[in-house]
């Protein structure tokens, strides 16, 4: 009869990390109640505010993607001077009732309320995030929802984007009360045409 000596051998230890940028689609971490707007999101959703380049934030107001967020609706032109920026009620609060956060930072007009700091460059946004109930203790200040946006960090190599917007009379329909409305020679009045370009680059 043959013996056989078996030697166990030890293996190697070997550990995998897989890192994802998107957020879960569940948040079982707290009962906060909101949305999150990944840079995927930020780019196709709409950035002008009913209502025009001309009312609200202004032309690709940042701020306005909380327009796109269950529970927010956006104020009606008499009542739109109540905040700074875009002004939105959410879930039927005051539109003074909002939180605006950059990076961790209070970024509130001390006058009137609403944003401080105007972001009219939606490249620079990682991540749009929209509380607009069960805020945690940290957040405080505001009854009506907290805005927090985190803009995007330096990177290993060098990239950047552009783009050019262009809007013309030709191009566009005009409605009713642009077609009422003429200049003093009583020729048609165009509303404005604006022309805007925007570059972003980024470095390590």
């Amino acid at each position: 009869m043959a013996v056989v000596n078996v030697t166990l051998k030890l293996s190697t230890v070997s550990e995998t990390i897989t890192v994802t940028a998107d957020s879960p689609l569940l948040n079982t971490s707290n009962p906060e109640v909101g949305v999150r707007f990944d840079t995927k999101r930020l780019t196709d959703l709409p950035t002008n505010p009913p209502g025009g380049i001309n009312s609200g934030g202004g032309f690709r107001d940042a701020f306005a993607f909380a327009l796109s967020a269950p529970g927010v609706s956006q104020l009606n032109s008499g009542n739109s001077t109540f905040a700074s920026g875009t002004n939105f009620s959410v879930n039927g609060s005051r539109p003074r009732g909002n939180n605006f956060i950059i990076d961790g930072q209070d970024s509130n007009d001390p006058s009137v309320t609403g944003r401080q700091q105007v972001i009219n460059n939606t490249d620079i946004i990682q991540e749009f995030h929209l509380i607009t109930n069960q805020f945690a203790p940290e957040y405080g200040r505001a009854a009506g929802s907290v805005v927090n946006v985190i803009t995007k960090s330096g990177t290993n190599d060098f990239h950047g984007s552009a783009f050019w917007y262009y809007s013309s009379n030709v191009m566009n329909a005009r409605t009713n009360l642009d077609k009422a409305a003429t200049n003093k020679d009583g020729s048609p009045k165009f509303p404005s045409t604006p022309s805007i370009t925007s570059t972003n680059l980024a470095a390590p």
